[in-house]
Formats: structure tokens, sequence, C-alpha cells
């Protein structure tokens, strides 16, 4: 094995991982022991500020399969002095969650022997057909949404305003996992079982790297790279959604007190306790009047 497929092979994806599993858990551990002081309720039906944990389910059922904040969110157009839905936005953000999920389970096959059942039905549901081998719909919906979402932020004066680099960062490492996946799938065709035992070989901690074309290395890099920034980047939103007060809380404020995490202990004493303190001085100030 030489040292660039030791480096990209093994040392890369090891070191990923590694980084991806201390920031994930630090970030999770910081959310999870930030305080509530007080309960967010918001406006709307049922469906937005449930009394039970059955509607919590529910609300957070919808944002996180259907975007349903996303889908009812409007913006204001001066110049035309009205306001606007975001369908487009909400649509692209929809494809792109959608075709990531798919591809990311497809990919299951990689790292179970033998593949399972329901993986091999979604590859077959999901390839565009024998004419176009190696294809698949997900592949293809998932570069439009994301060329979608890169470009709106180029056509719109408010939206480069706000865009950071991390923003454009994020959205073309995505394009350039997914172009090369595309790539390797129907183009460039690299060796699948020997894929798969390079992955089972990592997960067993006794890798094995196979000398394969350097493209599919370049895309595994892309891939690690993804893996170790998003626990630093806004794509760690989607664990993120659970720990949002205005998600996963209950409207019960009027049922049930809400004692906030952030007091701190406070001595205090009876009514009785007062008055047997101050008794001489409360009945000092009895006889005055």
């Amino acid at each position: 094995m030489s040292l660039t497929y030791f480096f990209f092979g093994v040392v890369v994806p090891y070191v990923a991982f590694v980084i991806f599993v201390i920031g994930f858990v630090q970030r999770i551990i910081s959310w999870a022991n930030i305080p509530v002081p007080l309960k967010i309720v918001v406006t709307g039906g049922y469906l937005e500020k449930p009394k039970t944990y059955l509607g919590v389910i529910l609300r957070m059922a919808s944002e996180i399969f259907v975007f349903r904040s996303l889908l009812r969110n409007t913006s204001y157009d001066f110049e035309k002095d009205e306001t606007r839905g975001n369908k487009w936005l909400w649509l692209g953000s929809l494809a792109f969650h959608w075709m990531l999920l798919i591809i990311i389970l497809r990919q299951l096959r990689y790292f179970f022997e033998p593949s399972l059942s329901w993986v091999v039905s979604l590859r077959t549901i999901d390839q565009i057909g024998a004419f176009i081998p190696g294809l698949y719909y997900s592949g293809l919906l998932i570069i439009a949404a994301l060329l979608y979402l890169l470009i709106r932020r180029f056509v719109y004066p408010e939206l480069r305003f706000i865009s950071l680099f991390s923003d454009y960062f994020a959205l073309l490492l995505l394009l350039a996992i997914v172009i090369s996946g595309d790539l390797l799938a129907y183009y460039i065709r690299v060796n699948v079982v020997e894929v798969k035992a390079y992955m089972l070989s990592l997960l067993a901690f006794k890798p094995v790297v196979p000398e394969l074309h350097w493209f599919f290395f370049l895309h595994l890099f892309f891939v690690w790279v993804l893996i170790a920034y998003f626990p630093f980047s806004k794509l760690v939103h989607a664990p993120g959604i659970f720990f949002s007060p205005t998600r996963n809380q209950k409207n019960d404020s009027r049922v049930r007190r809400y004692v906030n995490p952030w007091n701190y202990p406070v001595k205090v004493e009876s009514w009785e306790q007062y008055a047997k303190r101050f008794e001489a001085d409360l009945k000092a100030i009895e006889k005055k009047k």
C-alpha cells in the first residue's frame, strides 16, 4: 500500500470520524445544558401550540418531514408593497433533504453483508432505467435542488448581503460530492465489490485499501471533509431541531406551573414565620395607629 493510498484511505477517514464524534457530542451537550427560562408559545392552530405530547410529536413530524414552517414562511416585497410566499424555496429545500436521505440510505449497501433487502428495493425504485445504467433519480434531483439553492444566493441582493463563506462552502461541497458520485456511478465505474470490502474493513478497524481509480478517493475525500465539517456548520440544524423550544414544548402554561431552570435556591419563609420574627415591631406599629 502506497503512502498516498494509506493517507486518503486510512488516515483521513478515521481523523474525520474522530472530529465528527467529538464535535457532535460537544454540540449536543452544550444544547442540552442550555436552560429555557420560560414557556415559548407560538401563535397558530392546535398543531402550532399543542397541549399534549402527541401534539408535540405531530408538530415535530410536520417540521422534519414536510418543513411546515418553511411552507408557511412569507417575505415582504417593499417595491410592490405586498407579502409573498416562498414556495420555491420550500420545494427546493424539501427536494434536497429527501433526495439526500435516499442517497444516504442507498449507501448502506456498502456497510452490511449481505445487503439489506429494503436497501436493494430502494435502489431498484430509484434507478432511472436500463437506458442510463448507474444513474438515479435522487442523484439528478439533488443536483437541481442544490443548484437552485446556490443560484438564489447570487440572484437576490438581500441574500447576497447576508450570505457568508460557510453558506457557499456547504453548498459547493455537497455539489462536489453528488456530482463526483454520479460520475463514479455512470462514467468511471469502480469495482463495487472492492468498495464494499474496503468499507467493511474500515468498520472492523482493519483497513484494506484497494488500488481503485484516484477519482474514487477524491469523492471520498469530499465526503470525509463534510463529515468532519458537519458538527461545526449550519448543517447541524438536523439534530438541532429537537432542542428548539418553539418545537419541543407543550402549550400547558395555564394548566401546569413552569419552573424556570435558571432559578437559584432562595431562602423563603411563610407568613407565620415572618409575623413571629417581626412580632414586636408589628405590635408597635399597631399601637401607633
